[in-house]
């Protein structure tokens, strides 16, 4: 009798099917994307998922996280239990936190500009119609000031 426990091994002939998801998985343009696995019992799914996390865990910049719906019967439950592993394997994966802390940064940085930008025409609009203002910041600028110190203020 086999044994019917998964492996990450390709005893099966499942290196096109592993290449097929992990390509996916690697194309930008094709993300978000869901990749469904179907199979009689016993034919291979657990191991063709094995493989693929083994293949996507050797990119550092890939967090490959496991979770086993099945035990848990309750919708409300699985949720619950999905996002808590989902946080607990993002905090854990310590190249996720700082490309996260990057990519954040930046977003913020492109933020700013743009409250720049629309401050500015705001701004030059103010003044062309009355020109008591000069040299002054609006009031409406405060939350930029303190936006773009906090980012200056962050680690890279």
């Amino acid at each position: 009798m086999w044994s019917d426990n998964e492996t990450s091994i390709d005893l099966l002939g499942f290196q096109h099917l592993t290449k097929a998801a992990c390509d996916i998985v690697k194309n930008k343009r094709l993300l978000p994307a869901t990749i469904g696995i179907y199979g009689d019992r016993g034919s291979g799914k657990s191991s063709l998922i094995q493989m693929v996390k083994a293949e996507l865990e050797k990119d550092e910049d890939i967090v490959v996280l496991s979770f086993n719906g099945w035990l848990f019967e309750v919708f409300e439950d699985a949720k619950t239990a999905l996002m808590g592993t989902i946080l607990e394997e993002l905090l854990s994966h310590r190249n996720f936190l700082r490309k996260a802390s990057e990519e954040a940064k930046k977003l913020g940085k492109r933020l700013l500009k743009a409250c720049e930008l629309i401050e500015g025409c705001h701004g030059d609009r103010k003044a062309r119609s009355s020109r008591q203002d000069r040299g002054n910041r609006s009031s409406s600028s405060r939350p930029i000031r303190q936006f773009r110190s906090s980012l200056d203020s962050r680690a890279p």
